[in-house]
């Protein structure tokens, strides 16, 4: 249960014979070494209010959904820019996009959770977008960075003075 994979359809027509025998929720998440709330979600998820949980069409709408947020990014060549831009020019993170992208009422809107499963798709791979996000710079180059925001005055006007030597002390 370390690293998250999708459920299968094997795996979801488990769920549905296990559920219908009348297991609880539970038990089915580790009996199949799932967390519950993965088969809680799945269940919520995917349940049909007039036929119920059917693993077929859940699988389904399962493959929709993960292919419904690249699309969105990739239809939209406005929005693609404007991602790509923040991110590798500027460094955005993806929250900072999505804020943005909220403020200024662009024509588009992006949540952070979609640009990072853009950055994190086949495409976003290939561009090797993971790499401009903050976790992937180095604590070298955030240390200078942090002691250069030091260097720099707080208020424009003022000259920068540098530390005397009573102050070091």
């Amino acid at each position: 249960m370390d690293q998250y994979t999708q459920l299968t359809l094997e795996e979801r027509e488990m769920i549905y014979t296990l559920k219908k025998s009348g297991w609880p929720t539970k038990v089915i998440a580790n009996f199949m070494e799932r967390h519950k709330s993965t088969i809680y979600r799945e269940l919520n998820r995917n349940l049909d209010t007039n036929l119920g949980y059917l693993p077929d069409r859940a699988h389904k709408m399962a493959q929709e959904r993960k292919h419904r947020l690249e699309r969105k990014i990739s239809r939209n060549p406005l929005l693609k820019f404007y991602i790509l831009h923040k991110l590798i020019s500027e460094g955005w993170s993806p929250e900072m996009i999505s804020g943005r992208s909220k403020l200024l009422s662009l024509p588009f809107k992006v949540s952070a959770e979609t640009t990072y499963q853009y950055i994190f798709s086949e495409e976003g791979k290939e561009l090797g977008l993971y790499k401009y996000l903050y976790s992937q710079v180095s604590c070298a180059t955030l240390n200078i960075v942090f002691r250069l925001a030091l260097l720099k005055p707080h208020d424009p006007s003022s000259q920068y003075k540098a530390p005397t030597e009573d102050l070091l002390l």
